[in-house]
């Protein structure tokens, strides 16, 4: 009889159990539903997509051999993902949804964020930890608009920005001495007006390059005429008339500048060290590149590229563009991404952070929610390897710590600092 009392009641525990899961999932699914966090409403779209198709299985069971963060494939790290409060969606608008837009760079103690609208934080680097997340504002003469990146070199904070003087659109460099009370920004280089320089203009990444007796500035400028076009249409890059689609050399002393490297389609990742230069650049429906830039470099866009056009009839064979550059006379890429990957910033791993990643590079992806571990071969003609490493959100900056051995991701689809470090 004991036994018989005890089994109902295990089983009338367990229907109780089944009853509230299901309550859960109702009440977690018309949170889902109705919610307008953008971050939610994005996965929202991906669930529909599948559910649409019918390819729950395949999504289920194609990540053979992927590992996801804290995992790497080598080594497990710890991955800590940190809200940032002040953020606001509306102030970071793209062609397709909204995301918390926002670059972050380092100096001595401090760590900075700036957001797509131009307001700037800083928080102890000592401080980045989920109970003691305190960002102080300071105040800038900041009235762009756009920030388009942000670069602290030498004691100083450069940002490039889209500015607007009557119906025309500039992209400026200005500079400020870093003083955490305020920052009061100077012009030091005004790109000429041309047709792909909007108030939605990408690219605009700085980077510092000395390979010609002093240190003078790379900007990229991109060839995109509109974000809001759905064809993604853009200018001939080839043309040596306009700045779109290059990478331009800025001497600050004179603010004269030259084309550096052209046949590029929107370039959001510069680095450069020593005698080696690299940027990211995305393709149109594929072909997302990895190039290694020297002066007088052409890389081919819009003839060449291993993407496809927009909207391409895939019941139609042939191709859009060239797919070979050497034989049409541009430089080919150290790699491309296809299907693409939204590719965003790279970066040198330091051989310090693990013996696991030696020589190793980071570069991160919007659409792909990763980054990608990358090896190199010593001339830089071509990738050896490279390691998708899953983030689940969409990585725009990336920085590394050296005083801290810490790995920092601007995460703009939940509006957070990932921090990737060691496990003690």
């Amino acid at each position: 009889m004991f036994i018989i009392n005890f089994i109902k009641k295990i089983s009338k525990l367990i229907n109780y159990i089944i009853i509230l899961l299901f309550l859960i999932i109702v009440f977690s699914a018309i949170f889902i539903i109705n919610s307008k966090d953008y971050s939610i409403k994005h996965e929202r779209k991906n669930l529909r997509n599948i559910l649409k198709l019918g390819t729950i299985r395949s999504n289920l069971l194609n990540d053979y051999n992927q590992v996801f963060l804290p995992e790497t494939q080598y080594q497990n790290f710890k991955f800590d993902k940190l809200k940032l409060e002040f953020l606001n969606p509306k102030e970071s608008t793209f062609f397709y949804s909204r995301h918390y837009t926002f670059f972050i760079e380092e100096n001595d103690q401090d760590l900075f964020v700036i957001t797509q609208k131009g307001n700037l934080y800083f928080i102890k680097k000592n401080q980045l930890t989920s109970e003691d997340l305190k960002f102080k504002k300071i105040e800038t003469n900041i009235e762009s608009q756009r920030i388009l990146d942000m670069k602290i070199f030498q004691d100083n904070i450069y940002l490039s920005t889209i500015e607007k003087n009557d119906q025309n659109y500039f992209i400026s460099i200005k500079k400020s001495k870093l003083n955490k009370k305020k920052f009061d920004f100077q012009e030091v280089f005004v790109s000429p007006n041309n047709e792909c320089i909007s108030k939605n203009t990408n690219g605009g990444k700085i980077e510092f390059i000395n390979k010609f007796g002093d240190y003078k500035i790379l900007l990229s400028v991109g060839s995109i005429i509109n974000m809001n076009d759905k064809n993604q249409r853009t200018l001939n890059s080839q043309n040596n008339e306009d700045v779109c689609g290059k990478i331009i050399l800025i001497d600050l002393i004179n603010s004269n500048f030259e084309i550096y490297a052209k046949g590029l389609r929107n370039v959001i990742g510069l680095y450069s060290e020593n005698n080696i230069t690299l940027a990211t650049d995305n393709g149109p429906f594929g072909g997302d590149e990895i190039n290694k830039i020297e002066r007088g470099d052409n890389f081919g866009w819009p003839i060449s590229s291993y993407g496809e056009k927009y909207f391409k009839n895939k019941f139609l064979e042939g191709e859009d563009y060239f797919k070979n550059h050497n034989l049409n006379g541009f430089v080919e890429p150290i790699f491309a991404f296809v299907p693409s990957i939204g590719i965003s910033e790279i970066i040198k791993i330091p051989n310090s952070f693990s013996k696991t990643w030696q020589n190793n590079y980071l570069i991160g992806s919007l659409n792909g929610k990763s980054v990608y571990r990358v090896k190199f071969n010593d001339n830089y003609s071509k990738l050896i390897y490279y390691e998708k490493i899953f983030v689940g959100d969409r990585v725009r900056d990336i920085i590394y710590l050296e005083d801290q051995k810490k790995i920092i991701m601007a995460l703009e689809h939940s509006g957070s600092i990932g921090i990737i470090s060691k496990i003690n």
